[in-house]
């Protein structure tokens, strides 16, 4: 019989306040030393968790610098040294984290910029779009190198397999779709044509052999990638927001993290789907969560 493990116990450390808008993103960086925000304000501010301290402003305050609108998803590269944020304003930018310097602006898009991700492989971003559309970036000429035709409403969520040779997206049309990078072209779309609720978010397991995907009815799936979804997770409350959820996996018990309309952070243990903690602080719906690598 397998041995069972006392749930976790997670514990406020910091509460970091320097945002003037809602915080729309967060997301801890590869190597586990910062964590940025994304929000509203058009700002990304970098942390270092040992301390709580407000590390880098991006951009920096100076006029015409960064983003016209607000910032909806950012991503890291693998080497810690560069982020891209997706916005409001239909573009998507690079960054140098440590000088605060933009890169690149990379313009196509003809809809808000909802998710933003760079690959494991060198010198590609995937960004997906109210417009319905992926787009594939070449970093190191700053151009569009594919568009997908991805789905038939808005693209909520696009994240890459642990290699980058495979991208996932999810859309408000119900549907999750995973594409061969190099192609473009689509190798399984998983939904449940009984309830084609719009999913918010999505990701892949890290051994690339399940996705987990937030539904806009208050539900979280675990599919298989051959189209099977063995676990749903509820308690939470999802009904208005594209809310991002997350796995935490390496503790003893593996667990589903996901924020929560109702100001809470719902943590399920991935096997037996029991909710084991409910993280309480915020005064308003939790939009975004990370764990720490």
């Amino acid at each position: 019989m397998r041995q069972a493990h006392p749930p976790p116990t997670f514990l406020p450390r910091f509460t970091l306040c320097h945002h003037k808008a809602a915080v729309s993103c967060v997301r801890f960086s590869p190597n586990g030393a910062f964590v940025a925000s994304g929000s509203a304000d058009r700002v990304v501010n970098v942390y270092n968790i040992e301390n709580g301290n407000l590390w880098r402003i991006i951009p920096p305050s100076q006029p015409g610098a960064g983003h016209s609108q607000g910032i909806n998803e950012l991503s890291w590269t693998t080497d810690n040294r560069h982020i891209c944020t997706g916005s409001d304003d239909r573009t998507v930018r690079i960054w140098d984290v440590d000088m605060t310097k933009q890169l690149a602006v990379l313009k196509g898009h003809t809809g808000y910029v909802h998710s933003v991700a760079f690959s494991p492989q060198p010198n590609i971003i995937a960004s997906g779009s109210y417009d319905e559309t992926i787009r594939l970036w070449d970093t190191t000429t700053g151009t569009c190198c594919r568009v997908i035709k991805a789905h038939t409403e808005p693209v909520t969520c696009v994240s890459f397999n642990k290699d980058g040779t495979q991208l996932l997206s999810s859309s408000m049309d119900g549907l999750c779709r995973i594409w061969d990078t190099a192609t473009g072209q689509c190798i399984k779309s998983l939904g449940d044509p009984e309830n084609m609720e719009p999913v918010g978010h999505s990701l892949f397991s890290p051994n690339g052999k399940f996705l987990l995907a937030s539904n806009l009815n208050s539900q979280i799936r675990l599919w298989d990638i051959n189209g099977t979804c063995p676990k749903r997770y509820v308690g939470h409350i999802n009904t208005q927001y594209c809310i991002t959820s997350a796995l935490l996996m390496p503790l003893a018990d593996k667990f589903v993290v996901s924020g929560s309309e109702d100001g809470m952070v719902h943590v399920w243990n991935l096997q037996t789907r029991e909710c084991v903690q409910r993280l309480r602080g915020h005064s308003a719906p939790v939009i975004a969560v990370s764990v720490h690598p």
